[in-house]
């Protein structure tokens, strides 16, 4: 198996994603930073930087060519891939930020937050739509289903909760041993799956949510 290894960063890599159009790929790192690489040329092209703590989360827009990135600053910024420039900031988080998630149709950003609150952001206006909130203990990793109605957030209190984008309502929960730190869900949203502490991974059937 061929491979390369990328150097550049000054801390340690949290993120890693495509770009969109290929073939590059983005790199968050604690070093604040985020770097696009040219994979096949194992080249990197240039460096984002704006964010006044570390980079921990980055999800990329393919329509938009836009990546979004959250920080411990409590922020989310909002790059042009193509300009390599800022385009907004959001920000109204108390806390630093561990997980984004983006609806299929590009419309929101769902960022979550040590604060123990999730925000769901209108990319178009540019705004904050409405703030989930009912975990005792910080957010750790969050997906959102493909019909882009619900998005799924696990909790490092043991809980996973599904949420309702229309109605910002909590309209499923489940309670796991230990902390929750990773969750997806399948394409036909029949099953999620949420992994964590004790090195367990659940598999959830879900019945007409």
């Amino acid at each position: 198996m061929a491979t390369s290894t990328f150097t550049g960063h000054a801390d340690k890599v949290i993120a890693v994603t495509l770009t969109p159009d290929g073939p590059c790929s983005i790199s968050a790192s604690f070093d604040g930073t985020l770097k696009e690489w040219n994979i096949k040329q194992a080249q990197e092209l240039y460096e984002l930087r704006d964010h006044n703590e570390r980079v921990t989360a980055i999800v990329t827009l393919a329509e938009r060519r836009w990546a979004i990135s959250a920080s411990e600053d409590a922020t989310l910024k909002i790059w042009n891939l193509q300009s390599t420039k800022e385009q907004f900031t959001l920000q109204d988080h108390f806390a630093a930020i561990n997980a984004l998630a983006v609806t299929l149709d590009e419309r929101c950003v769902i960022s979550a937050s040590d604060y123990r609150t999730l925000k769901v952001w209108d990319l178009h206006n540019k705004r904050e739509m409405f703030t989930l909130q009912g975990h005792s203990r910080e957010v750790m990793a969050l997906t959102a289903t493909p019909d882009g109605r619900l998005v799924i957030s696990a909790f490092s209190d043991g809980t996973l909760r599904v949420w309702d984008l229309e109605t910002g309502e909590a309209i499923a929960s489940f309670s796991g041993d230990g902390s929750l730190g990773a969750c997806t869900v399948y394409s036909d949203m029949s099953t999620i799956i949420a992994g964590g502490a004790l090195d367990r991974i659940y598999f959830l059937h879900v019945e007409e949510i």
